[in-house]
């Protein structure tokens, strides 16, 4: 709901106008890309909890995040200007927790492997982060070729131990 309080009303004009006067052409366009880049968060952690997002959620809350810091230093960067440094959406700029945004971000990096990811269609943990998880992708790639052994060593089997060469359709 739109809000009703007269002042902060004023202040969101009062930064329009900064934001629209041709001195801050540069801010305002930046300010404007990053947005684009804000995806729906809500919908997005609630899959997340939900154990149901997708490649490109987890992607989408990566470009969200770095749009959310971009967005942060921009303010930051204009929050001392005279026209405007009262306002108070630039002094609860302090209140927003940086090193978490940041960590966030880090972390989705640093653990999703996104291109693999998004060849694959299937989220993909980046090779080097869990030993455990390497080991694991290790084993399921080298599962056709063992199943095929094991196929053929049985195939070998029957065939020995009855004389019956017995055709067999493995999938």
């Amino acid at each position: 709901a739109p809000s009703t309080d007269i002042e902060e009303i004023e202040e969101r004009q009062k930064l329009v106008a900064y934001l629209k006067s041709p001195a801050s052409e540069s801010t305002y366009r930046a300010l404007q890309d990053a947005l684009s880049h804000v995806k729906n968060i809500p919908m997005i952690l609630g899959r997340l909890r939900a154990i149901s997002a997708s490649v490109n959620d987890w992607s989408s809350l990566q470009l969200s995040v770095c749009a959310f810091l971009r967005i942060l230093h921009t303010l930051r960067r204009i929050s001392n200007e005279p026209s405007i440094h009262s306002l108070s959406i630039l002094r609860n700029l302090d209140n927003i927790d940086e090193a978490s945004l940041n960590n966030t971000s880090r972390w989705i990096s640093e653990v999703i492997d996104f291109q693999e990811s998004k060849a694959i269609g299937k989220l993909v943990v980046v090779s080097g982060f869990s030993y455990e998880i390497d080991q694991m992708r290790e084993c399921y790639a080298g599962l056709d070729d063992f199943l095929t052994t094991c196929a053929v060593n049985e195939m070998n089997r029957i065939a020995a131990e009855t004389s019956i060469c017995i055709p067999l359709n493995i999938v």
